[in-house]
């Protein structure tokens, strides 16, 4: 990771790239290349494993797979910000009428950024007004679980309420309407077809973001969801192989009243708000 490893942290982290290490090696390394002591490897290590940065088990240490995936989604995410003609104000300013549109080439992609999108649109947006989601599946819940987690935690905190409907009504589905039917958050499953089932959208004061995913991805994922009656080892192989395929998946960022107006009727129905 670190071209020109400067301190021990740095050197332990480069060293664990390739691989687990026992303790015992990384402090000769450490000590070999006189960047630092042996009771000032095992502090740091104690420090690296209490931040998650690595794990240690039986006197050996390995890089943490959550710290990995983190570290992948910083680096997916900057990659493609700097890919684009656009910074982050450009959509947090947007003037009604206006709209700014993504794509990405595999939902793992769309929903790193849409994540950090959702976020920053919290910040500028009336937190009394309840959110609206429409998802056909909530695959990213099952995918992606630890970035559903921090943003449903966010909205927790803060007690806005959300407020989510879902397209189909298999197993999986019916499982996160359990969980999302709690605290501040209400969730149901429509009982007809509204949406097609590669359309997604979310709805923030006066911001639209709409998701539209490969249409042969979607059909994946509604094999997926009809065919998984649990989410077991087996269910989440499936599920990553479908979220890491390439196609073609769009976000567009909008101030469109009107949509917004339009998309709100179907949540009167089945919400009180």
């Amino acid at each position: 990771m670190f071209l020109r490893p400067s301190n021990i942290e740095e050197q332990i982290i480069n060293q664990l790239k390739n691989g687990p290490k026992k303790n015992i090696d990384l402090v000769a390394y450490i000590i070999n290349k006189r960047a630092g002591t042996k009771q000032g490897v095992y502090k740091v290590l104690r420090k690296l494993n209490t931040e998650e940065i690595i794990t240690t088990y039986k006197k050996e240490s390995s890089l943490s797979s959550v710290w990995l995936k983190k570290m992948s989604d910083f680096f997916a995410l900057a990659q493609f910000y700097y890919k684009q003609p656009l910074t982050a104000s450009s959509f947090l300013s947007l003037a009604p009428g206006q709209k700014n549109s993504f794509t990405f080439k595999t939902l793992t992609e769309l929903d790193i950024f849409s994540t950090h999108i959702f976020y920053l649109l919290r910040q500028v947006t009336d937190k009394d007004k309840p959110i609206f989601a429409f998802n056909y599946h909530q695959w990213f819940y099952y995918g992606r679980q630890e970035n559903d987690e921090f943003l449903t935690n966010e909205i927790k905190k803060q007690k806005q309420p959300l407020l989510l409907m879902l397209g189909d009504n298999n197993e999986l589905d019916l499982a996160v309407k359990k969980i999302y039917n709690q605290n501040n958050s209400q969730c149901c499953i429509l009982e007809k077809q509204l949406f097609p089932n590669n359309y997604y959208f979310n709805i923030l004061d006066d911001f639209l973001i709409e998701f539209y995913l490969d249409k042969k991805i979607a059909i994946l994922l509604d094999n997926f969801f009809e065919k998984h009656k649990k989410f077991d080892n087996k269910a989440n192989e499936e599920l990553m192989s479908i979220i890491y395929l390439k196609g073609n998946n769009k976000m567009i960022i909008s101030k469109n009243i009107k949509k917004i107006e339009k998309l709100k009727k179907p949540f009167k129905k089945y919400f009180v708000y």
